[in-house]
């Protein structure tokens, strides 16, 4: 962004980065600048930098999801992040290039929880299908199982 302040202008290039810092905020839940202490603010990006080098998504995404995701498309969104946030223009991404890869991720996304959905579902029903023969269940003038 310092480019737009010297020049004036804005740019495709400087929309990806805007877009990256965005994507972290969500990743996060973070602001982009944050007050780590009494008048000192951190940039989300100085935030995140360290922990992603030491490679820990969990203390990366949003604490109020406590674990509740997919830590692959957590990578995956967190690497789309940080290509728009590359220092100069020319290393980041079109942002066409990052529709595509969301879009993809969204994807897999989408197939994996519908896989889940669907082995939930054929394990209730197996569950369910099991409750129905509790001993409990049996007329006493049958030795056949009736559910209730």
């Amino acid at each position: 962004m310092c480019r737009y302040r010297g020049s004036g202008k804005l740019n495709r290039k400087i929309d990806v980065y805007s877009f990256g810092i965005i994507l972290l905020e969500l990743i996060t839940g973070q602001p982009a600048m944050k007050e780590v202490s009494f008048g000192i603010k951190i940039k989300l990006l100085d935030w995140v930098n360290p922990k992603l080098n030491n490679g820990d998504i969990e203390a990366i995404v949003d604490q109020r999801l406590e674990g509740h995701y997919n830590r692959s498309s957590a990578w995956k969104l967190v690497e789309i992040a940080m290509s728009c946030t590359q220092p100069t223009a020319i290393q980041r991404p079109d942002i066409s290039e990052v529709l595509t890869e969301l879009k993809d991720r969204w994807s897999l996304e989408i197939t994996h929880e519908r896989s889940e959905s669907s082995m939930r579902r054929s394990s209730d029903n197996s569950s369910s299908d099991m409750s129905s023969l509790n001993p409990s269940h049996f007329d006493s003038s049958s030795s056949v199982p009736h559910a209730q």
